[in-house]
């Protein structure tokens, strides 16, 4: 019990002397505390994400309701054809979570 009351106050402590108990955090990340790539990552996972938004809007227009860069998607597609929703396919939303799941398998 005693290291525990040790432990709030001295956090307590950290954080109304202006310390930031989450601030080592920060460095361990994949930017290694560079100030350039720490501006860049937002933009750039902006970005990836808006590409992954257009190839599966491509992918699901011209493959026929199949998405190929998200799973979650296809996850959904299979729950809306257990519903019976028509216009939809369990065979390609199937083979295409199959294939992800052997290539995340194989590497």
């Amino acid at each position: 019990m005693g290291a525990l009351v040790e432990v709030l106050t001295r956090d307590e402590n950290e954080i109304d002397t202006g310390k930031n108990p989450t601030a080592g955090m920060m460095n361990s990340s994949s930017t290694g505390g560079n100030p350039t790539a720490e501006k860049i990552a937002p933009y750039a996972l902006l970005g990836m994400t808006a590409l992954t938004g257009l190839v599966d809007a491509v992918s699901f227009l011209s493959l026929g309701s199949v998405f190929t860069a998200d799973m979650t998607g296809n996850i959904l597609i299979l729950a809306f054809v257990t519903a019976r929703v028509s216009g939809l396919s369990a065979v390609r939303s199937s083979t295409a979570l199959i294939a992800f799941v052997m290539g995340a398998i194989l590497g």
